[in-house]
């Protein structure tokens, strides 16, 4: 699909993408790359959606196929004494967050501690651990350290610490109190895009719009045509000049 297009009635609507710096006279760009990133002393942690994906329906129909997530990915410092980068991107973890497990955080997080895991067996290839060794689950905890007003998102590969890196150990970044306020907001903000909610009630609107447009056109037609006198119902005239949906023969 078009990403500077929305479809209406199975009629693709040119739209202009957002042109960036300068109004009318700014660049516009098709493919764009969120992220959030906090530095920890441990690891860099940064969170990246990954939007929905979408499929068509019936006649000019469509629907979320698969819905989006927020991507979480731990990179581990390297060791500056042995002449390592500064973060190896080699050793990397993620977990990836639904709509759904981002509500419980914002509505449980700093009260109550969050835990969510992921079992290996269900994915493809299977989990390893920074030493290479297969592993049964991956957890993401997310919660308010003691005595602290920021939030700690820590990533392990087992209960009992197993370790998500080389060192055996949990991959974890406190985010400070501002820190973790502005991943929240991102967080709410982005729950309609993962699910396809906003492209998908913006294409109902323009649907709405249209069938209001076609209603008001076939009436001036039929004025024309009869001297200025109305004739007929408007779903009739509409049906009568193709302006209804071809799946529920409902005119619009």
């Amino acid at each position: 699909m078009n990403v500077g297009a929305r479809i209406v009635r199975g009629i693709a609507i040119k739209n202009p993408l957002r042109p960036i710096g300068g109004g009318s006279r700014g660049r516009t760009y098709s493919r764009a790359y969120p992220e959030f990133k906090v530095y920890g002393n441990q690891c860099l942690l940064s969170f990246r959606p990954i939007p929905p994906t979408f499929k068509s329906v019936g006649t000019g129909g469509i629907v979320v196929d698969n819905p989006g997530r927020i991507l979480t990915e731990f990179t581990p410092r390297g060791n500056p004494h042995d002449g390592s980068a500064a973060f190896r991107h080699d050793a990397k973890a993620n977990f990836a967050l639904s709509a759904e497990e981002l509500g419980l955080v914002l509505s449980q997080v700093p009260t109550y501690r969050v835990e969510l895991s992921r079992n290996s067996r269900q994915q493809q290839p299977p989990l390893v651990d920074g030493a290479g060794r297969d592993v049964q689950s991956k957890i993401l905890t997310i919660e308010q350290p003691e005595n602290s007003i920021g939030c700690l998102f820590s990533l392990d590969f087992s209960r009992g610490g197993a370790g998500a890196g080389e060192s055996n150990r949990p991959l974890s970044v406190e985010l400070q109190a501002g820190e973790f306020e502005a991943v929240r907001e991102l967080f709410r903000f982005t729950i309609p895009h993962l699910t396809g909610w906003d492209a998908l009630v913006w294409i109902q609107s323009d649907a709405a719009v249209a069938s209001a447009y076609h209603h008001k056109e076939g009436g001036n037609y039929r004025q024309q045509q009869h001297g200025g006198r109305d004739v007929g119902s408007s779903k009739t005239s509409a049906r009568d000049q193709g302006f209804f949906d071809k799946v529920t023969g409902v005119p619009f």
